[in-house]
């Protein structure tokens, strides 16, 4: 499980709490949010493949709420690029900005300070611009789940209150994407929807060990 920007495993709660503990055992990756993407990528790739050293797995999904979409996306960038991460079995993405997140050009262009992140979300950015230039790993399935209610009384542009709908259908990411699925719900609240649990629940299953 991979969290979002100023997020952290405790995101997880319910459905780690709702997970076939008998057939799953939860990992939660915890990182600095701040940093470049793809250097978070890399860290991912590298600690999974420490992991896998010390601990042969063969089956590993991952599962990623908002950016932590991204990061795993790079990871899996990574994967092929060094022919690499064969336990992989599952990717599900939980209202990510694959197109980026717009909010985050005020802070390049006006804050005293850039945080590395904000380049990388950037629409446009070259970390975006490259994001899809692989295609996932042969076999992994790509689950997009997005999230389209909107709490917001300020702004009636289409999305779940922090990510606009089309950044998370991306067309990029829809053309990669095993299966689509919509949720009524905000960007943090989409985490705690008893059918979300379910439809990982079934995702995991059918993608595990046989």
């Amino acid at each position: 499980f991979v969290h979002g920007i100023n997020g952290s495993p405790r995101d997880f709660a319910v459905m780690v709490a709702k997970l076939d503990r008998k057939k799953f055992q939860p990992w939660l990756m915890y990182y600095p949010t701040g940093l470049d993407l793809r250097v978070l990528g890399d860290a991912m790739f590298g600690m999974l493949s420490e992991l896998n050293h010390l601990y042969p797995f063969e089956h590993l999904h991952i599962v990623a709420h908002s950016m932590g979409g991204l990061v795993a996306r790079s990871f899996l960038s990574g994967c092929v690029r060094d022919d690499h991460c064969e336990y992989v079995r599952s990717f599900t993405s939980i209202s990510t900005p694959f197109g980026g997140q717009p909010e985050a050009r005020n802070g390049v262009d006006y804050s005293p300070v850039v945080m590395p992140v904000w380049n990388s979300i950037v629409p446009g950015s070259r970390f975006l611009q490259g994001l899809f230039r692989r295609p996932l790993p042969s076999g992994v399935p790509h689950y997009l789940l997005f999230s389209y209610y909107n709490p917001s009384v300020t702004s009636f542009v289409s999305g779940d209150g922090t990510i606009q709908l089309s950044s998370q259908l991306r067309p990029e990411a829809q053309a990669q994407a095993t299966a689509l699925r919509g949720f009524d719900e905000d960007h943090m609240s989409i985490l705690a929807d008893e059918s979300v649990s379910a439809y990982l629940n079934v995702i995991l299953t059918t993608h595990g060990p046989k």
